[in-house]
């Protein structure tokens, strides 16, 4: 029974983990900061936990929070990082006691009563938050993010549906060119550019053509006949 329940618990983590890649929710890339195409290019290759470590770290952090949070367990343990990501996420349904109350035992407790009016309690309890537990904590904050990733679709390139597990291509690839648009746009115009100089050049050229050799001058004369 108890192997049943952990390879349960492992197959819903993967389906909670499905969407957090570019070519799913291309509206990660408000991770990374405008026109960074090295950071763009770096987020395409990360792994679904890092990828939403850093989208938990994006949100306390605006939210106030000032440490970094590297991993599910000991990082998340006392809760304060929750309530932060909470306050951010449902400030509808969180108060300031969320992220002044001391005791992490009390916190995680009101943590999870914030994150049941989303629907996000469905893996996770008070004690595994306060203990640590590193795989039912990542579950805890991947419903969240399912639930409200607190992400707009504004400014993303649409999706094009691509050949199944192929994250290097298709829409992946429209994304990150639509991050990178102000350099796209600048070998475009320069492309855009050299093209009319060479149909000037081209004009110029068949101009010197009429000019000098006019139609019929290089053909040779039929001699007449005597």
């Amino acid at each position: 029974m108890l192997s049943f329940q952990i390879v349960s618990l492992d197959f819903s983590q993967i389906q909670l983990l499905a969407d957090l890649n570019l070519k799913k929710t291309p509206e990660l890339l408000e991770l990374v900061a405008d026109d960074n195409s090295k950071e763009a290019e770096e987020l395409v290759n990360l792994a679904p936990d890092k990828m939403l470590l850093k989208w938990m770290n994006f949100h306390i952090k605006k939210a106030g929070y000032k440490k970094t949070v590297t991993n599910f367990s000991t990082d998340v343990k006392d809760g304060e990082a929750y309530a932060y990501l909470l306050s951010a996420l449902a400030p509808e349904h969180s108060s300031t006691t969320l992220i002044e109350t001391t005791d992490p035992k009390e916190r995680a407790k009101k943590v999870l009563e914030t994150a049941e009016k989303l629907d996000c309690t469905r893996y996770v309890t008070s004690k595994d938050i306060v203990e640590g537990s590193a795989n039912l904590n990542l579950a805890f904050v991947a419903e969240i993010f399912q639930h409200r990733n607190g992400l707009s679709s504004n400014n993303v390139a649409p999706v094009v549906e691509d050949t199944p597990g192929d994250v290097r291509t298709g829409s992946v690839l429209l994304v990150v060119l639509d991050k990178t648009k102000s350099y796209v746009s600048l070998i475009l115009s320069t492309t855009y550019g050299i093209f009319c100089y060479l149909m000037n050049q081209s004009h110029l050229f068949f101009l010197y053509l009429r000019r000098n050799f006019p139609r019929g001058s290089n053909r040779i004369p039929r001699e007449k006949p005597e």
